[in-house]
């Protein structure tokens, strides 16, 4: 591998001071859904600079944990009531042989942006000079990159005039253009803070859907509407539509959530978001659920299919998908767990393998599935049942087969029922997932959820799902081309005449809130029509948009022990499929889940939101990666994970 520019360079991040103007310690305040700390440590290794040091000496005991959890260097200045000089003699002292140079941050500037460190990186190397500092609006700011040399005279004697003196007598510098206003805010004042706070939610990362380089990226908003946009140095810019109208942007992430780390972590940060995944050190949420991809055939060729499947590759062994299961168990696992593809019925072993997962103590199996062999086998279902399968997530389009024939290639609604009559007939429960693209089958969704309440039992759930941009497409989308959550949410209210209003549907509270909706409707005995009851924290219609993230996966788990509970086909009959839409809305026993979620492709990848995902899939190297992450793929079809090239 050839050596990158990041390779010889370390970063310290100075921690140490008393934060007196402030009157609070600057280093542990919230910004965004981090403290100012884990911001300025995360800029440098979303950078690639592996290499991070962190000069602690004012609190330095509580500073410590979060230090560990990110896995950089701590250095204790003892002589820290001595100012900012003496963490940087500090820091300076404990860079590694090899360090060519450093760059110099305080943690009270947590909003300098990757793209800004990169760039000092690339420039570092072709210049000469033996200071680099980016220049915004024709002012430099921080982090400079300093050559070790400099920092070596620093360990010397402290100059009269400090650091600054030191660095200002160098007349071998040179100043890096960069479009980053986070070089100049630092925090002193409770109004520097308010500032920071509302820049950080404009802010993340994303990749280039050419390149997939990663890039910085704002979320600009526009009366109702927010949009992601981003510059690749190569390919330009890109902006794509994000959110669309009523509920709010702002009021729906309202709530916010505490972090919920991961058990058990296989990688840490060396390149930066998104490509540790493992899950790496910088992930923010326990494993709910894991989709395993036990095939890459499929019996169908659909126009539209996130996985791109179809392309020959050889099936996993059995050994192969217990060496995954078990390794699923030493991050923290039993998760729920999602058979996936390709098409998992193409497997005749299939039965096998769901046996397998239960005995290794999986209790709760999907399985993901056009429902082909389903409808052609009515015996089929009875096996996977009576193997351990828990319910079938079946892939559930449109009532009419003009949308089969433009998503999927070929004539499937009767395929559909008769998939879901011997689920039914074999006590299999089912939800129902409709991929939604614009101008092809938008208008069905009412058709459906009333389709689903005739269903009942057997049908348990809808879970929406707006086209993403991943595997297999047509072409370059445009943001027409989109359906974003709320407009989802709205076309539910509508197209159901308001008795599934969209003020009765909430995010969730253990994923991003971005991420989904869910919502659980029932008839109250007076006949008025509310939310059903939601146990707090979960997800997947189980939640309530007032609750913050339960601690130590709290939020996960509850998610994946209500999806076990309800999306599995009840114990009891709730009696005979109802006819209509009003005939359930006077049923007080029956009650339907109604979610959505917003997968995320290389034009609208919200690095923030990758990073709170608890949709995991496991690679072919047993490793486990946000399922969007996963997914992802550049325009002209590189996968980022799918190859498994980054198992190595």
């Amino acid at each position: 591998m050839n050596p990158r520019p990041q390779d010889s360079l370390a970063a310290l991040v100075l921690a140490a001071g008393y934060s007196s103007r402030m009157g609070e310690f600057k280093p542990l305040l919230p910004i965004g859904s981090s403290t100012a700390i884990e911001r300025a440590i995360d800029v440098f290794l979303a950078a690639g600079i592996t290499d991070v040091i962190v000069v602690t000496g004012h609190r330095a005991e509580d500073l410590r944990p979060v230090l560990q959890r990110k896995g950089v260097r701590e250095v204790f200045n003892p002589h820290f009531d001595k100012g900012m000089y003496s963490s940087v003699v500090a820091g300076a002292r404990s860079l590694r042989l090899g360090v060519s140079a450093c760059f110099v941050l305080p943690a009270d500037m947590p909003l300098v942006l990757p793209g800004t460190i990169q760039s000092l990186a690339s420039a570092f190397g072709k210049t000469p000079a033996s200071i680099l500092y980016p220049m915004f609006q024709e002012c430099r700011g921080h982090p400079p990159l300093i050559r070790r040399d400099v920092l070596e005279e620093a360990l010397q004697a402290e100059p009269a005039d400090g650091l600054r003196g030191l660095l200002a007598r160098r007349r071998d510098v040179r100043e890096i253009e960069v479009a980053d206003e986070g070089i100049h805010l630092d925090m002193d004042t409770p109004a520097d803070l308010d500032r920071l706070r509302a820049l950080a939610e404009t802010i993340t990362g994303s990749v280039c859907p050419i390149c997939l380089r990663r890039v910085d990226a704002r979320r600009v908003v526009e009366g109702s509407n927010v949009y992601l946009a981003k510059t690749c140095p190569e390919h330009g810019d890109f902006r794509t539509v994000l959110w669309r109208g009523l509920p709010s942007y702002q009021s729906w992430g309202s709530a916010k959530k505490a972090p919920s780390r991961a058990p058990a972590c296989a990688t840490t940060v060396k390149e930066g978001c998104p490509f540790d995944c493992g899950l790496c050190t910088g992930h923010r949420q326990h494993t709910c659920c894991v989709v395993m991809e036990v095939t890459q055939r499929c019996n169908l060729s659909c126009r539209i299919c996130f996985a791109g499947a179809g392309d020959g590759q050889r099936d996993p062994s059995l050994d192969t998908i217990e060496n995954w299961c078990r390794g699923l168990l030493d991050s923290g696992g039993p998760f729920n767990l999602q058979l996936s593809g390709g098409e998992p019925t193409v497997r005749d072993d299939l039965p096998r393998i769901v046996e397998l997962a239960r005995s290794l103590g999986f209790g709760f199996i999907q399985l993901n599935t056009n429902g082909v062999r389903l409808a052609a086998d009515p015996d089929y279902a009875g096996v996977l049942k009576r193997a351990g399968l828990g319910c079938v997530f079946l892939q559930f389009d449109s009532m009419t087969d003009v949308a089969y024939r433009q998503i999927r290639g070929r004539a499937l609604l009767e395929t559909k029922l008769a998939a879901i009559r011997n689920c039914r007939e074999n006590e299999l429960g089912v939800v129902l997932v409709p991929t939604l693209v614009p101008g092809v089958n938008i208008g069905q969704i009412g058709e459906i959820i009333r389709f689903a309440i005739g269903q009942m039992p057997a049908v348990r759930a809808v879970h929406f799902q707006p086209v993403s941009y991943f595997g297999r497409y047509p072409g370059r989308p445009s943001d027409a081309d989109r359906i974003t959550l709320p407009e989802v949410l709205r076309e539910i209210e509508r197209q159901t005449q308001g008795r599934l209003p969209a003020s009765q549907f909430f995010p969730p509270s253990a994923e991003n809130a971005w991420c989904s909706f869910q919502g659980k409707f029932a008839i109250q005995p007076d006949g008025s029509i509310q939310s059903a009851p939601n146990p707090p924290s979960s997800g997947c219609c189980g939640s309530a948009a007032s609750l913050v993230q339960l601690e130590g996966g709290g939020g996960a788990r509850r998610a994946q022990q209500f999806v076990a509970r309800r999306w599995a086909f009840p114990d009891t009959p709730a009696g005979p499929p109802v006819e209509s839409l009003d005939e359930f809305l006077v049923r007080d026993r029956n009650t339907l889940c109604v979610s959505g979620m917003a997968f995320q492709d290389a034009w609208n990848l919200d690095l923030d939101r990758l990073r709170d995902c608890f949709l995991h899939a496991v690679t072919n190297g047993g490793r486990l990666v946000p399922l969007c992450a996963y997914n992802l793929t550049a325009a002209g079809g590189r996968a980022l994970y799918r190859t498994g090239e980054r198992d190595v």
